[in-house]
């Protein structure tokens, strides 16, 4: 394995394809002695569920600022997290 033989990708060249998120969720969901196999359908998998995470931490957060939040949104909210 090397990167010349095209293999091998640096962290940060990762990072400028995929994000700072998709990083995080791989390094903190495999583990630590195991290669990572990166291709097309694991990072189209990683790609949904950091999205997924996105967007309930952004609609927690609008919930959160409005106190006042009817049912429907709360209902909304725990759909997003069991889903």
């Amino acid at each position: 394995m090397s990167k010349s033989e095209g293999n091998i990708i640096l962290a940060n060249d990762f990072n400028n394809l995929y994000g700072s998120d998709t990083l995080r969720y791989i390094v903190i969901t495999t583990g630590v002695t195991s290669p990572i196999d990166l291709n097309d359908s694991y990072l189209e998998k990683i790609l949904k569920e950091t999205l997924k995470i996105s967007r309930t931490f952004y609609r927690a957060q609008s919930l959160a600022k409005n106190k006042k939040s009817n049912s429907k949104k709360v209902q909304d909210f725990r759909e997003a997290i069991i889903d």
